[in-house]
């Protein structure tokens, strides 16, 4: 029986997230999307996020984080709760992606560099790049 490989989407409200849709699919046999919803406040999206990902079968190969353009406390907050359900549940070779635009790729480029100092051992990769310097994408 064949594993199936698992990637995973994460998308902020008004991030530019649809363009990773195509590199993600192409990476994986099955890609999860999990998209902010209108009314839903980040620290409620970063909840939804670590429980849908909590009931997802197997280890993920690879996952993006798309952020919007906020970048405030709170944001930051859920943002890091995310990285933290997502980071879980990689598996031990699997990367991470952090995307932002502006101000707000500072404060993901930020989180990524905490989370690689946290999971140096571990195998997995956090990274903060824009889907133009994707490694996946070349």
């Amino acid at each position: 029986m064949r594993h199936e490989s698992t990637a995973l989407l994460i998308a902020e409200r008004d991030g530019a997230w649809e363009a990773w849709v195509a590199p993600l699919r192409a990476c994986a046999d099955v890609l999860h999307v999990i998209h902010q919803r209108p009314e839903e406040g980040a620290l409620a999206f970063a909840s939804r996020v670590r429980s849908e990902v909590s009931r997802l079968d197997g280890d993920l190969a690879e996952a993006a984080f798309v952020g919007s353009a906020t970048w405030g406390a709170e944001v930051l907050s859920a943002r890091a709760l995310v990285l933290r359900a997502v980071t879980a549940k990689l598996s031990a070779s699997g990367t991470l992606t952090l995307d932002a635009p502006g101000r707000a790729r500072h404060a993901m480029e930020a989180l990524a560099e905490m989370a690689r100092e946290q999971l140096q051992s571990s195998g997995v990769s956090v990274v903060a790049a824009s889907l133009d310097a994707w490694p996946m994408a070349a």
